[in-house]
């Protein structure tokens, strides 16, 4: 049993344990006759003295553990050595000065990597222990910085510590897919000198952005830079959104016939007379839906009749039968009168104030007086109290549904913003886009032959790079340059400037798409720290456990 309490059962003897309702109480001693002496290393058998060190252990069932260890003092005899006494080492139990054993300091520490300080130390309260939270940090901060190997894939991309004003950078190896470093800025000057002081770096994943292409270049000049495909395909749409935003006229243009054909027809707003009873006011047709819903729910109640019958043939008390099918003792003695399940008593019709006007209602709707507004203004005259709702609410019924009407409304013209369009007009096929969406897009490139420049255009860079057709970047460069679109050829001309990237991008492997999976995992840490901490903590948990 000792070998499954002790932390060390070859250094320590298991003397007694006392149990409280708070504390178990472990009492234990050293077991070596000698003891290596920490400035020498000599072995010294002399004992000076003994002492009682009171350590605490990881918690047994959720009650705090507390070893009382029986610790001896040696004589160092060696000639020369500084160190007359010393206490002897435990490391495997405990380090010097510690309050907590060796276990117990571990799975404290990798609590607070995991969730932080605060929560961790109220997860540790939970347990048992009692621990502060700067205790935790504090020794997640004298963690020492994992080593790592020089990566030959490097991937660099930016974070943010506050969006839009401070940014950090994050390092990641792609071949081992961990992170490697964080910078504090996103300059290219801390870029080249980090790269100077680990050379080896070949290839190089980044974003188009001119301080990592500046930095990249400057530290790794021989290295190999890959523009990142999903920035590209991002440049796309931003220049598509600006071009769209340059047209947006185009757009409202294009939901015009939409707005056409939403509009009621007059036909379609008649009222077939015949099918309106003349002494009861129109009732709005049931759907479907509902009617199922009713069926269901007559089923429900059917099988329950059923069960209760059951029961009672059974010769259950009442008491019992309720028991088990969840009515009430009153409800079970109603249904054992019934051979067959009631039917719900019809609801009396209420009498209604525009009853007495029903007449004159539907004579002057059947003279083309639609207008509920009018026809409230009749009635009062005639006596009628109520208000204007109270007849629209009445002659809704009277009214045919155009099919073209959603839920008794007609369906909003479509009209879409310039990064709605942008992304459609990359993406004409996906299973998110509707017909009538399609049918917009199609009618926006007729109407419009820069924007259908436009989208071929673009439709054929995202297939070269999807496909990774590097040896087409050439041709589509021409294309552009003989195009009009003015956006799509700022977008060249910046591709241009970074072609040797956007050439690798197409053609290798390599992506920043693991690298926006750490920084991912990056914000997530940083926000369960609530933004208090600094850099260097932010830093110590990103990297923690990624040495080999």
């Amino acid at each position: 049993m000792a070998k499954t309490l002790l932390p060390d059962p070859v250094a320590l003897t298991l003397d007694r344990i006392i149990p409280t309702d708070e504390t178990i109480m472990v009492i234990a001693s050293a077991r070596q006759a000698t003891a290596a002496c920490p400035c020498c290393g000599k072995t010294a058998n002399r004992v000076h003295s003994r002492y009682l060190r009171t350590i605490a252990d990881l918690p047994w069932q959720g009650i705090a553990v507390r070893f009382l260890l029986h610790v001896r003092k040696f004589f160092c005899d060696t000639k020369g050595c500084k160190r007359r006494i010393f206490t002897e080492p435990l490391p495997q139990v405990a380090r010097r000065y510690a309050r907590k054993t060796v276990r117990l300091a571990e799975a404290l520490t990798e609590l607070a990597f995991l969730v932080g300080g605060e929560a961790a130390a109220r997860i540790a309260r939970a347990f048992g222990l009692m621990v502060s939270p700067d205790a935790l940090l504090d020794a997640v901060k004298k963690t020492p910085m994992p080593s790592f190997p020089t990566p030959k894939v490097l991937g660099i991309d930016d974070f943010a510590f506050k969006r839009g004003h401070v940014y950090g950078t994050i390092l990641v190896d792609l071949e081992r897919h961990c992170p490697v470093d964080l910078l504090p800025d996103r300059d290219a000057d801390s870029v080249a000198t980090w790269l100077k002081q680990h050379p080896g770096v070949e290839i190089i994943s980044r974003d188009r952005g001119s301080a990592y292409r500046e930095g990249a270049t400057r530290g790794a000049p021989n290295a190999v830079q890959v523009a990142d495909r999903w920035h590209l395909l991002k440049n796309l749409g931003d220049a598509l959104e600006c071009l769209l935003t340059r047209h947006h006229a185009a757009l409202r243009e294009a939901s015009k016939p939409d707005r056409e054909a939403s509009k009621p027809d007059a036909v379609e707003t008649a009222l077939n007379i015949s099918n309106i009873p003349a002494t009861s006011p129109p009732v709005s047709p049931i759907s479907p839906s509902h009617l199922a819903d009713k069926q269901n729910r007559r089923d429900r109640r059917q099988a329950r009749f059923a069960e209760v019958k059951d029961l009672l043939g059974q010769r259950q008390s009442h008491r019992e039968v309720a028991r088990r099918t969840g009515y009430s003792r009153n409800t079970v003695a109603k249904l054992a009168g019934y051979d067959s399940l009631p039917e719900p008593a019809a609801r009396p019709k209420r009498h209604r104030k525009l009853t007495p006007f029903v007449a004159h209602l539907r004579q002057r709707w059947a003279q083309g007086v639609y207008n509920a507004t009018r026809l409230h203004e009749e009635i009062t005259a005639l006596g009628f109290s109520g208000n204007v709702s109270a007849v629209q609410r009445y002659v809704t019924g009277w009214r045919e549904k155009p099919r073209s009407r959603i839920n008794g409304r007609h369906p909003p013209p479509i009209s879409l913003s310039p990064r709605q369009a942008s992304w459609m007009l990359t993406n004409p096929a996906h299973a998110r886009i509707t017909q009538e969406q399609r049918t917009y897009l199609q009618r926006l490139t007729e109407q419009n032959p820069t924007l259908a420049a436009a989208q071929q255009l673009a439709l054929d860079f995202c297939r070269l790079v999807r496909e990774r057709r590097a040896n087409e970047f050439p041709q589509w460069l021409e294309a552009v340059q003989r195009s009009d679109v003015a956006e799509l050829k700022s977008f060249a001309r910046s591709l241009e400037q970074d072609r040797s990237a956007v050439e690798a991008g197409l053609s290798l492997p390599w992506s920043n798409g693991q690298v926006e999976g750490q920084v991912n995992r990056l914000k997530f840490l940083k926000r369960s720290m609530y933004g208090s901490a600094g850099f260097d903590l932010l830093k110590v948990r990103v990297l923690h456990r990624v040495a080999v």
